[in-house]
């Protein structure tokens, strides 16, 4: 063989091989293998193929393992919507119209490859979260599970935070107040608008909060306990260490009303000895920057009173429906009692009650006034 006969089967097997290697490279480049290749990691739950495929509208989303995972769980629970997206990528490629559409994924050409071959790409279209429903005073904050970093504030006016792919995320939305911190989870489908909204209600996670009403019970203890104190210190409004000052200015006169009638006293019993509290009828509101609290309890009391003159105690026990008006004071950290209304009650009332809680004095002290000397 002549070189002229080789160089010439040389060039027409270079030609051959550039051929080969140029219809490779434009069955890999053609758009239809990259939608393939899509739906086969979604349905394979394939990350990191996704991550190759996937571009954001919005540069600042982050496309990792978190947001691309909630992007599969999303189309593998929501066939519709996954169908959806698969018709309008089809649609496409029958139309050669590879821009923006109106579906949350599109098909589209991001460049060319050794400036031959189109590169096609899917184009996600991002998502912002909005939380609202908290109050003015509250500081809010936002996770999502899965993120290597927190979302950031989109608007410094409104809580949104973005951008997010689309997809099924689960979001934390954590609420700081005056009463502290309280977190609200939600499972949410980030996906066919620009903006989703989460709604915290700080009201019902304070109202679900165990320490808070935990909190609020133990109040109405100690003003029960400061109640007999009460009734045995000469009706001494100082008594009441759980309540508010307007409370107390309420009883300021009571001091002097028991100066009259302690003459004819010579002795004065009062013991506390438990309470049965409607936890169904509890009751937390915020308004204005300040939280109240409604209770309603069966109290019991053990009480005697001895008069000058006579040997024997008449007895005074009782059982009343107590029902409570609190307020959080934000500079002490503490519920104070703001007033208290009593029904005289049998103790048959909690039987009608869909929750309730039992609240019992272990050794209960007697408290006692009596003529001559005062010990409590």
């Amino acid at each position: 063989m002549s070189k002229k006969t080789m160089m010439i089967s040389g060039l027409a097997g270079l030609v051959l091989v550039l051929l080969i290697s140029f219809f490779i490279l434009q069955q890999n480049h053609k758009p239809d293998k990259v939608v393939q290749q899509f739906k086969d990691a979604v349905k394979q739950k394939d990350t990191e193929t996704l991550k190759e495929l996937i571009v954001p509208d919005n540069k600042k989303a982050a496309v990792e393992k978190g947001t691309l995972t909630a992007l599969i769980t999303y189309l593998n629970e929501n066939h519709n919507s996954f169908e959806v997206i698969k018709d309008g990528l089809d649609k496409q490629i029958k139309d050669k119209n590879f821009g923006t559409s109106n579906e949350q994924i599109s098909l589209i050409e991001t460049g060319k490859d050794m400036g031959i071959f189109p590169v096609y790409k899917l184009e996600a279209k991002t998502v912002n979260i909005k939380v609202s429903g908290q109050n003015e005073d509250d500081d809010i904050a936002l996770e999502v599970n899965g993120l290597k970093k927190s979302l950031s504030k989109t608007d410094e006016k409104e809580e949104k935070y973005g951008p997010l792919l689309p997809g099924q995320y689960e979001l934390e939305a954590s609420v700081k107040n005056q009463l502290g911190m309280f977190k609200h989870k939600e499972k949410a489908d980030v996906w066919g608008n620009k903006q989703v909204t989460v709604l915290v209600e700080p009201e019902k996670l304070v109202q679900e909060n165990k320490k808070i009403n935990e909190d609020i019970m133990n109040t109405t203890v100690k003003f029960n306990e400061n109640l007999s104190i009460f009734m045995t210190s000469g009706l001494n409004a100082k008594s009441f260490t759980h309540s508010t000052e307007q409370f107390k200015k309420d009883f300021a006169g009571s001091e002097d009303y028991f100066e009259l009638v302690k003459t004819g006293i010579d002795e004065i019993q009062s013991q506390y000895l438990s309470a049965v509290v409607n936890e169904s009828a509890m009751d937390i509101n915020y308004f204005d920057g300040q939280w109240t609290a409604e209770v309603e309890a069966v109290v019991d009391y053990n009480e005697k009173v001895k008069i000058k003159g006579t040997k024997k105690f008449e007895d005074a026990s009782y059982q009343a429906l107590r029902k409570y008006s609190l307020e959080y004071n934000k500079e002490k950290k503490k519920w104070l009692i703001q007033s208290i209304e009593d029904i005289m009650a049998d103790g048959t009332e909690p039987d009608y009650w869909d929750k309730k809680k039992e609240l019992k004095v272990s050794n209960p002290p007697v408290n006692t006034w009596n003529a001559k000397s005062t010990s409590i």
